[in-house]
């Protein structure tokens, strides 16, 4: 049996929304590692953990302001992470994206398909 071919481009978004994931739970390891190893250092870490894994977020949200929805769910996300970057809690806010990133691929995920009608 042949997919066809939004199949087969809903497969890589998966993929892509799956690695994604799986990165910012390594870049979060991480940042607990060295925040563990190097304390003085460690908040850095975060910070720096929180910039990256929020750059792809607010990357879309500036597309959807730009498409003319101003409010939306990546809107929300990118404000509360700076917010919480900004009084000094990034170890919350790079969890707050890993949630919404996890969150979103798993409601994007053909989960559903396998139940039977």
């Amino acid at each position: 049996m042949t997919k066809r071919p939004q199949e087969i481009g809903g497969a890589w978004r998966q993929l892509r929304k799956a690695s994604f994931a799986v990165e910012l739970a390594a870049l979060i390891t991480a940042a607990f590692i060295v925040s563990r190893r190097m304390p003085q250092i460690g908040h850095l870490a975060f910070v720096t953990a929180a910039v990256i894994s929020l750059l792809p977020i607010a990357n879309r949200c500036m597309a959807a302001v730009d498409s003319g929805v101003l409010l939306s769910l990546e809107a929300f996300i990118t404000l509360a992470a700076v917010g919480m970057i900004s009084i000094g809690a990034p170890q919350e806010a790079a969890v707050l994206i890993f949630l919404f990133v996890t969150a979103d691929w798993l409601t994007a995920s053909p989960a559903g398909s396998s139940w039977p009608t």
